[in-house]
């Protein structure tokens, strides 16, 4: 996969570590943290606000952190308000709600969908199925 830079947004409240890819089409929203050496494909959007942003003037996103090593496919989307351990992963078309914890090493699965308020431990998966 190729790192074209075309249509990607940064917010200027993201901190983006050293060596960090993103792909093309995605979407960094504000107070996200992204480590060092981390991989976001395209067409992603991470730290995508919850519901308050759209009924409340004052929102405010909460920070949402993934540590080094990161791997997040294409098409998946983080919401805002998680934290994610080192080395963390995902398949293809993920989608993680908002105010999940995850540990170091831990890989979610291609088209998972994890509905928010989630804590998985250091070396946990969630592992797509084939039907």
């Amino acid at each position: 996969m190729k790192f074209n830079n075309r249509n990607v947004y940064i917010s200027e409240k993201a901190k983006i570590g050293k060596n960090v890819r993103i792909g093309d089409n995605t979407v960094i929203y504000d107070n996200v943290i992204i480590g060092d050496n981390s991989i976001i494909c395209n067409d992603c959007v991470i730290g995508e606000p919850v519901n308050d942003y759209y009924f409340t003037s004052s929102y405010e996103n909460p920070e949402t952190v993934l540590k080094e090593g990161a791997f997040i496919r294409s098409h998946s989307i983080i919401y805002a308000g998680s934290v994610f351990g080192e080395n963390f992963s995902t398949g293809h078309r993920v989608t993680i709600r908002e105010h999940s914890k995850f540990g170091n090493n831990c890989r979610i699965g291609t088209v998972s969908d994890i509905q928010g308020y989630v804590e998985l431990e250091t070396i946990a998966g969630c592992t797509a199925m084939c039907i």
